[in-house]
């Protein structure tokens, strides 16, 4: 057999360790590409990294830079809407302003009118105070013009009608007695005056049939509306239990 002979062991190991030598040197080869291919792979990594660090360190210089300006503008958007509200209440308060004074305007025009009403009456009173001067005379028991109202507590209350509508506090009135005295006179103060009725409480007596009543006013002869027929208790004077009275308008 060739491998009892020494030269054939010889040739066999050499050629043995040749194949292993080429074997390592290939794996060595293969190690090398693998560890310059794993280099290549690390620098390009590397390289790449670098790259993405640039460019989030740009991102993150860009967001910076854009939350800087979000900043600036919302201080900016801050001082004008506080300008705004200044603006607002400087408005509102104009607006107060103005309306204080168009309320005191008005309440001049009212004072100015009411004076304005006022004169107008004393000059026609002043005009017409000789002219319309009335006198008129009643019997208690005159039914055209007086109508009594029989009370508790012994009174009774007149509604007159006068013949005119009076100037309001131009009425002066009295009623006169005449017993075996002679003549007695007293003063007659209207509890309740509407249009030309005159409402007059009388205290002590339930009747006035014994007595006459005295009346002088100045007439508003502007006056259109009044009774010119005696009114009718409970539809145009209304006497309440406790001593109100009320005159409706006339028809």
């Amino acid at each position: 057999m060739l491998f009892s002979f020494p030269w054939f062991q010889g040739w066999a190991k050499a050629f043995m360790a040749s194949k292993i030598a080429s074997k390592f040197e290939e794996l060595g080869n293969q190690v090398t590409a693998v560890q310059n291919t794993t280099t290549t792979m690390l620098n390009d990594f590397s390289n790449q990294l670098q790259k993405l660090e640039y460019t989030n360190t740009l991102l993150q210089a860009q967001l910076n830079n854009h939350q800087n300006a979000i900043d600036n503008n919302q201080k900016a958007l801050d001082i004008v809407q506080g300008k705004i509200l200044v603006q607002q209440n400087n408005i509102t308060n104009q607006f107060k302003e103005l309306a204080i004074v168009h309320t005191n305007l008005l309440m001049d025009q009212t004072n100015l009118s009411a004076q304005a009403e006022k004169l107008s009456q004393v000059e026609y009173w002043t005009h017409n105070i000789f002219d319309n001067y009335k006198e008129e005379a009643f019997d208690g028991n005159d039914t055209n013009h007086v109508l009594v109202v029989s009370l508790t507590n012994n009174e009774c209350i007149a509604v007159v009608r006068l013949s005119y509508v009076p100037i309001t506090n131009s009425v002066q009135a009295d009623v006169r007695t005449v017993s075996l005295f002679g003549v007695s006179s007293q003063k007659l103060l209207a509890v309740q005056t509407g249009y030309n009725i005159q409402i007059i409480l009388f205290q002590g007596v339930t009747s006035i049939d014994d007595r006459k009543l005295f009346f002088r006013y100045v007439a508003d002869t502007r006056a259109t509306s009044y009774y010119k027929e005696m009114p009718i208790l409970n539809k145009n004077v209304w006497i309440n239990s406790n001593k109100s009275y009320s005159v409706v308008p006339p028809n």
